[in-house]
């Protein structure tokens, strides 16, 4: 990897289930959230008004996220960046998504670089300081994602 300081250690990934309170415009729902190392990655980002791209959309959408962060197919976005959370209201990416770069290495996959996008405003002004650069065993990744692919 270029430029990046990484431990050599490996960070742990896990998908856990957890809730969307419902509000006064949509009922309660539950998605699956990114844990790293034990802690809620959407607590991590402070991006708690956003839910997390698997387990609560459409079967093909869901299928699309898993596919991508798995590197099976490449990210549908402009900037080359994957999907992690999306607005909690409609899923829309026009209403701003958390997105990550993915590196991939013999033996692991990167995630740095956390940005909230929206397509109307500039990466750098909305990059999420502080967060990763995590480092996850390849064969451990694709165990944690495997049972996110629907279909």
């Amino acid at each position: 990897m270029r430029g990046l300081a990484v431990n050599e250690d490996f960070s742990q990934l896990e998908l856990k289930w957890q809730t969307m309170p419902g509000n006064k415009t949509r009922p309660s729902f539950d998605f699956l959230e990114f844990v790293v190392d034990g802690r809620s990655l959407r607590n991590l980002l402070g991006t708690t008004s956003r839910a997390g791209c698997l387990g609560w959309l459409l079967p093909k959408v869901n299928r699309r996220y898993a596919q991508e962060l798995l590197l099976r197919k490449p990210s549908e976005l402009r900037s080359n960046r994957y999907v992690l959370y999306v607005c909690a209201e409609c899923a829309d990416l026009g209403c701003g998504a958390v997105t990550v770069h993915l590196e991939k290495e013999q033996e692991a996959i990167i995630w740095h670089s956390f940005y909230l996008e929206d397509g109307s405003r500039s990466q750098e002004a909305t990059v999420y300081e502080g967060v990763g650069p995590f480092r996850f065993r390849r064969s451990d990744y694709v165990t944690a994602l495997a049972g996110a692919v629907v279909g």
